[in-house]
């Protein structure tokens, strides 16, 4: 047990709050008890900046039974409540009444959830299951601090979301010399209710009202999947891996007003082919096709109901020696999208979309501290107004882009150092018939910089900045500068 405290000072949207910080902390790790192993983690805490309160609750508990060395039943219980008040802009006539610059509203997000996962390990000394279950509820209180019963309104009225859920999965997993397969089966379903909170002094019209629209949000889904996945080794250096996803969602909504309900199925089959054709050199070749329709039960959203195909075909190899590495690819790809009563409806039209995009990225090490690093693509794509009982396009739109970033990289310790130049160019086209013809242009040229800072093994910072002149059809040259930035904590 680790107990803690501070003080702490808050301003937001110009309001002063201070007060004392302070909690426990508490950890149980692999205590064993009989034929049980338990585990177990606290956290409690109170932030009181009055007259705000922020608080956090969590506390996880878990016993695993190991019945015998290939047999394990893991039982976890888990609890976890999030309180925080913010301030929030309000009107002239409530600041006058209760004397505030600004009001409050809290939000508490509370779960509860028991999950229990058997496996059954080394069985034949190939085939390996687990089963898991879980059943977690979820509330989202909110509440308003202020509330101006002399203004006359549903908003007024502060909510409250309840969610179930319920999730199965089972998996089969398969390995030998040859061949390794898994086999992933998982079962969901969620229920959620957006409740509406009664208090006195509002007219009880008002009320219905509110209740009304939240009623609407009430909803309830139920999704099935199979996934596979396998692994067939032709010999040490080929193998060919296969996946398949299949997916049905079924989305309902028990208000009339809500035209939202639907079926969804999605399916993604993939074929790869990869072998070494020396220690340093990896090519393959790829296959993917993607299937998905959706239906809108209601007949007012169902101009929206549509069918989408994806065939994707990519080759490539990878290169990986002592000073040079390099991968490349080489992808074609085509998407369909037919709507199912396009003839009904002008405002949907069914449309393909055809792309064909090359990729290279290569790094030359000079030494151990500098490296020239470049990457370049390009892609071009074609729109187009599609139909599908004859399998014919009519394109609309052709869009060439090309992206080229050559850098030097300066290696320190743990940490680099890189900058170069950056330069990126679209053109779009449209057609007279066949024939292309030239819409608008695009570019952007200008240097970059990256930096990439790690920390004690366990944070990395990243720093990319670019300034560009960007120059876009006849209009003057104008210049914007660029900086993301991203941190990466590895607990």
């Amino acid at each position: 047990m680790s107990p803690f405290g501070g003080y702490s000072y808050n301003n937001q949207i110009g309001e002063n709050d201070y007060g004392l910080v302070y909690g426990l902390e508490g950890i149980v790790d692999n205590y064993i008890v009989s034929d049980f192993r338990l585990n177990s983690a606290l956290r409690f805490r109170n932030e009181d900046i009055m007259p705000r309160r922020n608080l956090a609750r969590y506390f996880q508990f878990s016993a695993s039974n190991f019945f015998d060395n290939n047999v394990t039943n893991t039982i976890n219980v888990l609890y976890t409540q999030n309180r925080r008040d913010f301030y929030f802009l309000t009107d002239s006539l409530t600041q006058s009444k209760f004397s505030i610059k600004n009001n409050i509203q809290s939000r508490t997000e509370t779960m509860y959830a028991l999950q229990d996962r058997l496996i059954y390990d080394k069985i034949f000394d190939v085939f390996s299951l687990l089963f898991t279950g879980r059943i977690s509820m979820r509330t989202i209180d909110r509440d308003t601090r202020f509330k101006n019963t002399d203004l006359i309104s549903s908003s007024l009225f502060d909510t409250k979301i309840e969610e179930l859920k319920l999730d199965l999965e089972t998996i089969t997993k398969y390995s030998s010399t040859l061949f390794d397969a898994q086999l992933r089966f998982t079962f969901s379903e969620r229920d959620e209710k957006n409740i509406t909170k009664p208090f006195s002094g509002v007219d009880e019209s008002f009320f219905e009202q509110r209740s009304e629209i939240e009623s609407q949000k009430n909803n309830n889904s139920g999704r099935l999947s199979l996934t596979f996945f396998g692994d067939l080794k032709l010999s040490d250096k080929e193998k060919i891996t296969l996946s398949f996803y299949q997916s049905k969602l079924k989305y309902d909504t028990p208000s009339e007003l809500n035209i939202d309900d639907r079926d969804e199925i999605l399916s993604i089959a993939r074929l790869r082919y990869s072998k070494f054709l020396n220690p340093y050199f990896e090519t393959f070749i790829s296959a993917e096709g993607t299937y998905s329709h959706i239906v809108y039960i209601s007949a007012g959203r169902s101009s929206n109901n549509n069918v989408n195909r994806i065939i994707r075909l990519r080759a490539g190899g990878d290169y990986t020696g002592k000073s040079i590495s390099s991968y490349n690819s080489f992808e074609v790809s085509a998407n369909y999208t037919v709507y199912d009563f396009e003839d009904l409806t002008a405002n949907f039209q069914s449309f393909s979309f055809r792309q064909m995009s090359a990729v290279d990225s290569t790094t030359i090490r000079l030494n151990d501290r500098i490296s020239l690093f470049t990457i370049g693509s390009i892609k071009l794509s074609e729109q187009g107004d599609f139909k599908w009982n004859t399998f014919t396009s009519s394109p609309t739109r052709f869009l060439q882009e090309i992206y080229i970033e050559p850098r030097v990289i300066l290696y320190l310790d743990q940490s680099y150092l890189s900058a170069g130049i950056r330069y990126f160019a679209l053109n779009t086209f449209n057609f007279d018939k066949l024939n292309k013809i030239p819409d608008t242009e695009y570019s952007s040229f200008g240097p970059i910089a990256i930096i990439v800072i790690n920390l004690w093994k366990r944070l990395d910072i990243y720093l990319n900045g670019y300034y560009e002149f960007i120059r876009s059809g006849e209009n003057p040259i104008r210049e914007q500068a660029n900086l993301i930035m991203q941190m990466n904590w590895k607990f």
